[in-house]
This record gives structure tokens, C-alpha cells and sequence, in this order.
């Protein structure tokens, strides 16, 4: 009896070890990289952020979250950037790959980043010198800090109490050059313009109005076109 036993019990062993080598531990499949749910992520200002998200699809069907262990990378960090977390952050205008590999299955992700740039207009001052001379200045800034930006045309326009138009000038990127230091905006910098006329004909400017048309083209290629009107011209030199 004791023998049969002893066989039973080695039978069980045996049983439970070829039970065992044939269900082996569930393997990693795939790797898929999201960004909020989307398969991909967009960027429209310099140092934006997007955290994704790393998913790992294993042999037995479940899913599970290896967005900290995954070693992240981007293919182009000149345009956007990637943490060891999954942590995105957009530099400058273009597109890459952000690939996530984990136990050798890679996952990626387009990132694209289109940044344009912002163009203000404020009159630094409009004055009257004496009732035949005006003065006009004006500041343009690039206010978005994302790229600079090209002014290709910047028109002056001064306008009498009687609605009558007495001194139109039409800049040119080598007139705004040669008043300003240079035609060409920076991220976050600025150009003062400063033009002066004289009214034909004796004409009394006082309460005469102006305006400002800008144009220019940002680093990305976008027309920028920028109105100001009615500058008030009540200051005086």
C-alpha cells in the first residue's frame, strides 16, 4: 500500500510539472504610444507639453501601462523633445517620431509642431510739430515668442480734420531698415519706425488722424497683415 502511494503521489508531481511548461508566462506583443487617446500629437507654441502614454499589448490579451519603464526617444529633437517619462515638449517648427521600446517592442508616435508668429502695432506717438508738420512712430512687436517674422510693407497714412488724406508713405523692407536698424522681427522682439511729413498747401493738421497697415511674412512662410486706425494726432513736439 505504502508503495502504491508513493507512485500516486510521483504521478501527481509529474502531472503538475508538464501542467506547468505548458502554460508559459505571457510575453509583450506590442507597444503603442498615445497621446490623450490620439495616435498622434500637434504643437502650436514653443515649449508646449504633452505627456503620452505607453501601452503594452501581451500574449495573453491583457494590457498593461509601461510609459515609465519604456525607454522613450525622438527622432528629430531639433523640432520636439521627449523625457524618460513620455514628457514631449515642442522646440521648433516641423515634424518627428517619438518611439517608445519596451522588452524590445517598439511603439511611435507623429508629432508635428506649426508655430506662426504674432504681429502688434501700437503708435509710440503721432504729433503735430507745427501746423504743417506732423510726426508718427510706432512700434511693431512680435508678441507670441514663437518666431520672428519679416515685414515686407508698413504704410503711413495721414488723414487732415477734413477726412482729406495728406501724407501717404509706403515703407519698403529697405525703408524700414534703413529707419528701424533692420526689417527683420524676432521672437519676442520689437522695431520703432519713426516717419515725418509736411502737409501741402498750408493745410492746419490739427485733429488730424492716422493710420498704419502692416505687412510681413513670418519665418514659417504665413502672411501677417496688421491694421491700426484712427491714430489720434493731438500731441504736440
Amino acid at each position: 500500500m505504502r508503495n502504491l502511494l508513493t507512485i500516486l503521489a510521483l504521478g501527481l508531481v509529474a502531472a503538475s510539472c508538464e501542467g506547468s511548461k505548458g502554460t508559459p508566462s505571457p510575453t509583450v506583443q506590442t507597444v503603442t504610444v498615445t497621446a490623450g487617446g490620439a495616435a498622434s500629437v500637434s504643437f502650436a507654441n514653443r515649449n508646449q507639453t504633452s505627456q503620452l502614454v505607453a501601452t503594452a499589448r501581451l500574449t495573453d490579451s491583457t494590457t498593461t501601462d509601461v510609459t515609465a519603464t519604456a525607454t522613450w526617444a525622438s527622432s528629430s529633437a531639433t523640432v520636439a523633445t521627449v523625457s524618460g517619462t513620455g514628457l514631449v515638449t515642442a522646440v521648433t517648427n516641423g515634424a518627428t517620431t517619438i518611439t517608445a521600446t519596451h522588452l524590445g517592442q517598439v511603439g511611435s508616435l507623429g508629432a508635428t509642431v506649426a508655430m506662426r508668429a504674432t504681429a502688434e502695432v501700437t503708435p509710440t506717438f503721432a504729433r503735430l510739430c507745427s501746423p504743417n508738420r506732423a510726426q508718427m512712430a510706432v512700434t511693431i512687436r512680435e508678441s507670441s515668442n514663437n518666431i520672428g517674422f519679416r515685414i515686407t510693407l508698413l504704410e503711413i497714412t495721414m488723414t487732415d480734420i477734413n477726412g482729406v488724406q495728406r501724407y501717404t508713405r509706403a515703407l519698403s523692407a529697405a525703408d524700414v531698415t534703413t529707419l528701424a536698424g533692420s526689417n527683420i522681427v524676432g521672437p519676442g522682439a520689437s522695431r520703432t519706425v519713426t516717419v515725418e511729413s509736411g502737409y501741402p498747401g498750408g493745410v492746419n493738421v490739427e485733429d488730424s488722424t492716422g493710420r498704419v497697415i502692416l505687412t510681413a511674412v513670418d519665418d514659417a512662410g504665413n502672411a501677417i497683415s496688421v491694421t491700426l486706425t484712427p491714430i489720434s494726432m493731438r500731441d504736440r513736439c
